[in-house]
């Protein structure tokens, strides 16, 4: 059993996380500015 892989996994893991957290965080701040111009526009 190597103990590398495990590292490699993680390190993957945690990249894709943090990658879905900011895209998740970009969509919900484009969302929420698009509501704010919305009600400014009415």
């Amino acid at each position: 059993m190597h103990t590398d892989h495990i590292y490699i996994y993680i390190y993957v893991y945690m990249y894709m996380y943090s990658f879905l957290l900011s895209v998740c965080a970009y969509a919900y701040v484009c969302l929420y500015l698009g509501v704010v111009v919305f009600r400014l526009l009415q």
